[in-house]
């Protein structure tokens, strides 16, 4: 009867180990747990995890820093000139749990990305005007501009370059671009949290003016 015993309970456990009970998690990854459909665990370390055989699914997603690239849109600025912004972020999934009830997917939680930051550009851009886009500080005020002047007397040429010299006056900005930066990713980042989702920057990567401009 022992013998019987322990050969039953030998198949019973190889049968078990044959079903998974175990999965790894590797370094940079982070797992959800579900049993019919709800969360019934969430693991974010790596190791040697256990899950119900049969009965339970793992879903993993990585820890790691991911990139939004967004296409570029055609905004007008507060004095209604039409500008092409494009922007890049970098973000990551801080609560796996949420972000797996809200989003599901990498790919679906682009395109929430999508959404959120094209929309928060376009009100920020278009609620500034169009030197705080495309300029980051006052330096350009600083800037003192001398004709190039080609004479044979020295003393003449700079005399010359000394009276056509002109400074530089452009209206002073207040935000700037990276001020504007900061500000769409404050903004953005109010909506992302209710995925799960942090974003890390926000960067205008580039603005080019439109034909009309």
């Amino acid at each position: 009867k022992l013998i019987t015993t322990l050969v039953v309970l030998a198949v019973l456990l190889i049968v078990f180990l044959m079903l998974g009970p175990f999965y790894i998690l590797e370094e940079g990854e982070q797992a959800i747990v579900t049993r019919f459909g709800k969360i019934v665990d969430y693991q974010t370390e790596s190791g040697l995890k256990f899950k119900m055989p049969i009965v339970d699914n793992v879903t993993k997603y990585t820890k790691k820093l991911l990139s939004w690239d967004g296409d570029a849109q055609r905004i007008p600025t507060k004095e209604n000139q039409f500008i092409w912004v494009d922007a890049t972020a970098r973000w990551y999934i801080s609560d796996v749990a949420l972000f797996y009830e809200t989003v599901g997917t990498i790919e679906s939680g682009l395109g929430r990305l999508n959404d959120v930051i094209d929309s928060t550009i376009r009100t920020v851009i278009s609620e500034n005007y169009l030197n705080e886009a495309v300029r980051s500080s006052n330096q350009i005020n600083l800037i003192t501009v001398k004709e190039d002047v080609s004479l044979e007397n020295t003393e003449d040429a700079e005399t010359l370059r000394n009276l056509t010299a002109t400074a530089t006056s452009q209206e002073e900005i207040k935000i700037g671009r990276e001020g504007l930066s900061n500000k769409i990713l404050a903004q953005a980042s109010e909506f992302t949290k209710a995925y799960g989702i942090t974003l890390q920057d926000i960067i205008i990567r580039q603005i080019r003016y439109s034909d009309d401009l």
